[in-house]
């Protein structure tokens, strides 16, 4: 049994020391987020100022352990983008206004265009002056990309007077630096955020607790478990398409199609369920988003927060559909290239963005033709399968990136690299298309043949790593095989289940008792 030092040092290296792989589907999470809440419920909603600045110094702590020296650029964010909104609202011309928020955007995109884009434009440039470009050693701050759109929603409302209430630096550092949304969002606007903050009466209630227990237990469950545990057939698969048929190929499309969607919807409901047990609601991520109808009909239920920001402060602001046709369609195009630059620093990202920008636009052309087509069961049936099928595709180019960000971490040399992608294209399309083809064939003969064929595994030789999702979007959890997975998964779910039971009693009688 370790005694007393052990226990002081080893907490003491757990304090001082930055840990990259804290997520939230780790035990490590769980047990400070434990010790946190229990400080939480003490301090309780009543003492604002005292609890306050208390989740603040957490989310710094929580911060530095995952981006080290580099938390830092949160705070100083956080007071520069609150100084210079104050001149917003300061100002009394609408000259110097639109100066201000000029200056203040600009403050808030420099870091994020730094650390994130640097090294693609230099590569771009040393490509098209064909020079050997070595990437310059910038570590990506965990986060950037989210609160660098909050700073910008709320200093853009206060500009357009959407947003009257000015917080203080604290209740602002408080809506900037909120730990639940530092991995994947959502992306709050300070008017959701802010204003339940400002609330005097606003306390934990049962029914939050409850909801945000069975929130959190969801998305381990998507994350932990079901996603994790698919990404190993995927990554076997497009590890060497070439080694499998066509129909597990096609087969590795679609599960893949899944594993995003549960992977970054499994971190939403986290963000959500912490948020929700803390007393604050936030606006839901996901919405049911490969039961649509449409491309257009997708963007309104898949990451509803980034598609509403872009929305907001970029799709109007261009213009939005109060133009001419031409010209709406171009806006929508735009927004959508962004939308994909946005999630990577890789063209093929905006490749990606281009092509469900272009979806869109057909979309909006077709529509008066579309809407003569009888509303009936089959024509939704159909309508549903062929935006999945879309978006399956268009995940194609994402999961290509992923790959090749892989390939340039574990081979060496930029012409096997070359070599790698030009494999990637020639075998994985082909053997998608041979997939599709044995749909169409008789099924069960097919599936017959192929597992007598070969095994639904790969040989124990065969060894693929995880890869994450990608940079910051969908960071990745864990690295074990799919047995240790789901042991991880279903033992994790327990200790979250009783501790947050205990936890939610515990809230509900306190505020029983405070009443």
């Amino acid at each position: 049994m370790p005694d007393l030092n052990t226990i002081l040092r080893s907490l003491g290296e757990f304090i001082l020391y930055p840990d990259g792989s804290l997520q939230f589907c780790t035990l490590q999470f769980l047990a400070l987020f434990v010790v946190f809440f229990g400080g939480y419920l003490l301090i309780g909603r009543k003492r604002r100022t005292l609890m306050i600045a208390y989740v603040v110094l957490f989310n710094l702590f929580f911060a530095y352990k995952v981006n080290g020296v580099l938390m830092l650029l949160m705070p100083v964010s956080t007071v520069l983008s609150w100084m210079l909104t104050r001149s917003i609202r300061q100002a009394e011309t609408k000259r110097w206004r639109n100066i201000w928020l000029t200056v203040v955007i600009l403050a808030d995109l420099l870091p994020l265009l730094y650390f994130k884009y640097t090294n693609f434009f230099v590569q771009t440039f040393a490509t098209l002056l064909q020079n050997n470009f070595a990437p310059l050693d910038i570590m990506l701050p965990v986060g950037i990309s989210f609160f660098t759109f909050q700073a910008i929603s709320y200093s853009v409302d206060v500009y357009r007077n959407r947003f009257r209430e000015e917080p203080t630096l604290m209740e602002y550092a408080f809506y900037m630096t909120f730990f639940p949304l530092l991995f994947a969002g959502p992306i709050t606007r300070a008017g959701t955020l802010l204003t339940q903050l400002r609330d005097k009466h606003h306390l934990v209630l049962q029914r939050s607790v409850y909801a945000g227990m069975w929130l959190i237990i969801i998305g381990m469950l998507k994350k932990g478990l079901v996603a994790d545990y698919i990404s190993e057939y995927n990554n076997w698969i497009f590890g060497d398409p070439t080694a499998y048929s066509g129909f597990e190929n096609l087969v590795a499309v679609f599960s893949y199609t899944m594993q995003i969607y549960l992977d970054f919807s499994g971190y939403s409901d986290i963000s959500i369920g912490l948020a929700s047990l803390m007393g604050f609601r936030l606006v839901d991520n996901f919405r049911y988003p490969y039961q649509s109808l449409n491309v257009t009909e997708f963007w309104h239920r898949w990451h509803i927060s980034l598609s509403t920001w872009i929305r907001d402060y970029l799709y109007i602001p261009l213009g939005g559909s109060r133009v001419s046709r031409v010209r709406r369609d171009f806006n929508l195009f735009v927004t959508m290239v962004i939308a994909g630059f946005w999630h990577g620093a890789s063209w093929m990202f905006v490749v990606w963005g281009a092509v469900h920008g272009v979806a869109l636009v057909v979309h909006k052309l077709l529509h008066p033709l579309l809407d003569r087509i009888p509303n009936n069961r089959p024509v939704r049936i159909l309508s549903c399968g062929l935006t999945f099928v879309f978006v399956a595709v268009a995940w194609v180019i994402f999961m290509l990136i992923v790959l090749l960000g892989a390939g340039r971490q574990s081979h060496h040399g930029r012409k096997h690299l070359r070599t790698h992608r030009r494999r990637l294209r020639l075998a994985l399309c082909p053997a998608v298309l041979r997939g599709a083809a044995h749909v169409f064939a008789p099924l069960a003969d097919q599936l017959r043949s192929a597992v007598h064929a070969r095994p639904f595994l790969p040989p124990a030789r065969t060894h693929v790593h995880r890869v994450p999702l990608a940079a910051e979007a969908h960071p990745s959890c864990l690295h074990h095989s799919a047995a240790d997975q789901l042991q991880h998964g279903q033992h994790t779910a327990l200790h979250l289940l009783s501790v947050l039971t205990l936890s939610a009693r515990i809230a509900v009688s306190s505020q029983t008792n405070g009443a």
